[in-house]
């Protein structure tokens, strides 16, 4: 299983690839809507250990994979967390689209 991560129309999109052309949308989150963005690390683990989420989505394509994210966002009534890799080019996007998200001393690439 693998996750494609896609930013359009102000949307950071998650898709969800099963194999054999067979994919699912499984997150549709607009940019201006994530409360707290960046790159997970110790700081950003105490951050997010103190809030009240009621969903977690792991959109990862390894847990060894380099430069881990999460975005912190509401869907409904439920807080949620999102946890993803993406390529440095989309994390730029995410950043301009929606830079008071972005926890502050991370992301200074």
């Amino acid at each position: 299983m693998e996750y494609e991560v896609v930013l359009g129309g102000g949307d950071l999109m998650i898709t969800v690839i099963y194999g054999k052309g067979f994919t699912k949308r499984l997150l549709n989150i607009p940019i201006n809507s994530i409360s707290e963005l960046g790159e997970y690390d110790d700081a950003a683990y105490k951050s997010v250990s103190k809030l009240s989420l009621q969903k977690n989505y792991i959109c990862m394509s390894s847990l060894s994979a380099p430069d881990i994210y999460y975005a912190v966002f509401d869907e409904g009534k439920d807080r949620c967390i999102l946890y993803f890799d993406a390529p440095e080019r989309a994390i730029e996007i995410l950043k301009k689209q929606n830079s008071a998200a972005f926890r502050r001393g991370q992301m200074n690439k």
